[in-house]
């Protein structure tokens, strides 16, 4: 083999393996980078003007609901109570944007303490709060410190230089995270960020319309078409007296785990705000078992035992939802 051959047969194995490890990352960092290709390829997947003009609202929204790291969510609390004391009386006088809904997205206690705030601290630093922009710069020096040691060297970044300070590692697994906190980190840094930045924009907008809702991931079961059958079949075979003495057994045990918690027997009771009698969870537990099991049959022990999870569930779901509420109430002033 000669010297020519020998050249062209190293620069075809140099170019399959850079095939190969271009292939493999593609794989390796998901959905991110190929729609990232797609998008610089094919530019009309987005409206002109939403590439000269990015809306910022979806890079926000990630940036909301991931900035704060999971397992910092007490550490945060301190800052959360900082900025409430400073800003409370201006939280109206803000521009809103809605980045979180808990009622439909429902997460967490700790996790919807630090995404309301988060949004109440965006709105505050986008609507010019200086101490709202302080505080979360701080935050992101104490939570991102290598990050922040290489950002704050930058006075523009481009869109080759945000996508390798964002790559993925083991701590920071996400791109569109890490995308939307470097992008509205910078901006409120003042570092220019290029034009070609936009499509990331554009992206963590498309991404954010698709971020999986709780009602889009576990829509609410039907069982309009199910509820008249399962009353009767309550009130015809299980409404007794031992349908009070099997409930009794199982409320007894609830009380007792209760105690064991530290709370008073009756807590389960108090939360649910169904406020259901008897007959009515248990006709209400028969249908949602009917909806996935239409032929099975259920003793009075199974169904009082389902509607005793259902009751608890129901005091669970009371709870988040009254907290919710009770942000709104407190930090704005509505509901």
């Amino acid at each position: 083999m000669g010297k020519n051959d020998e050249l062209i047969s190293a620069n075809l194995k140099a170019a399959n393996k850079l095939n190969d490890l271009t292939e493999e990352l593609m794989q390796l960092t998901g959905s991110f980078l190929n729609d990232i290709y797609r998008m610089q390829k094919f530019s009309d997947r987005f409206p002109k003007s939403e590439l000269l003009n990015p809306d910022p609202f979806g890079c926000e929204s990630w940036f909301v609901r991931t900035f704060v790291p999971i397992g910092k969510e007490k550490e945060f609390r301190l800052a959360a109570r900082d900025f409430f004391l400073h800003e409370y009386t201006h939280l109206r006088e803000y521009e809103s944007a809605n980045y979180v809904d808990l009622y439909s997205d429902p997460t967490w206690p700790d996790a919807m303490l630090t995404q309301y705030t988060m949004s109440l601290m965006v709105n505050a630093a986008n609507s010019g709060s200086e101490y709202a922009k302080a505080l979360i710069l701080y935050l992101y020096r104490l939570y991102y410190r290598k990050e922040y040691k290489t950002l704050k060297k930058f006075q523009r970044l481009s869109l080759t230089e945000l996508l390798a300070l964002a790559k993925p590692d083991k701590e920071h697994p996400s791109y569109d995270e890490n995308n939307a906190r470097i992008l509205y980190v910078s901006k409120l840094s003042g570092i220019e960020i290029g034009e070609d930045c936009n499509v990331i924009y554009a992206y963590l907008n498309d991404s954010d319309k698709s971020y999986p809702k709780a009602e889009t991931v576990n829509p609410r079961i039907d069982i309009s078409d199910v509820i008249e059958a399962c009353r009767r079949e309550v009130q015809e075979k299980h409404e007794s007296k031992r349908m009070y003495n099997v409930d009794a057994k199982m409320m007894t045990f609830l009380n007792d785990v209760l105690s064991w918690y530290g709370y008073p027997p009756d807590y389960v009771e108090m939360c649910d705000e169904e406020n259901t009698t008897l007959s009515e969870r248990l006709t209400d537990t028969l249908a949602i078992l009917k909806k996935k099991h239409p032929t099975k049959e259920y003793s009075l022990t199974e169904l009082s035992l389902y509607a005793t999870i259902f009751h608890c569930v129901g005091a669970l779901t009371s709870t988040t939802d009254w907290i919710a509420g009770t942000f709104d109430s407190l930090a704005l002033g509505v509901g």
